[in-house]
């Protein structure tokens, strides 16, 4: 975690340039239980060949509302690998 956290100094969204933050734990869980519900290929638009496991931490980019997955230690900041965020109501 502590290496994600120095991360976050470097790392910008790939798409917009933004800064990223680390999502919290409750966030990540929300995340995997939304692509696991809708586990046919594609989840939510974006194509996720890459997601076939559970993420264990997430980058996320609050002006593109974007999830970047982090699997097995590394980060898939591939735009189209992106888990678009659950709009909030």
């Amino acid at each position: 975690m502590a290496d994600l956290v120095r991360l976050l100094e470097i790392l910008a969204c790939p798409r917009c340039k933004g800064d990223l933050q680390l999502a919290d734990k409750a966030a990540v869980e929300q995340l995997n239980q939304q692509f696991r519900s809708e586990k046919t290929g594609t989840s939510s638009g974006m194509t996720q060949p890459g997601l076939k496991k559970a993420m264990e931490a997430a980058f996320i980019c609050n002006r593109c509302s974007l999830a970047f997955p982090v699997i097995d230690g590394i980060p898939d900041m591939v735009p189209e690998d992106a888990i678009p965020l659950p709009t909030r109501d």
